[in-house]
């Protein structure tokens, strides 16, 4: 039998065992990602991006309405939302 505190304790390292790490994109990635990440926010041409999440990526097609070279983000419109994604989070983009 498991006494309550012990049963979150245990629970709350299951969830950390299966996290996964964040990949960290080379140089060559970053370049093409900045050239279609450009593309898509000058000409409105749809990409899919891959956003880091420590329990599950995700992966969303839209475009970019805004970069912010400042705060390090961009702006991503898919379907009628629209978020603020970290290019530290970006994974994958195509």
């Amino acid at each position: 039998m498991i006494l309550p505190e012990h049963r979150e304790a245990y629970i709350a390292h299951q969830q950390r065992i299966q996290q996964h790490e964040k990949p960290t994109p080379d140089d060559q990635a970053w370049e093409e990602w900045g050239r279609l990440l450009h593309e898509s926010y000058i000409g409105g041409r749809l990409i899919t991006l891959t956003v880091y999440d420590p329990i599950e990526d995700h992966v969303v097609m839209g475009q970019v309405l805004r970069m912010d070279p400042h705060q390090q983000r961009l702006l991503f419109l898919h379907g009628h939302l629209k978020t603020w994604v970290p290019y530290e989070d970006i994974i994958g983009l195509r």
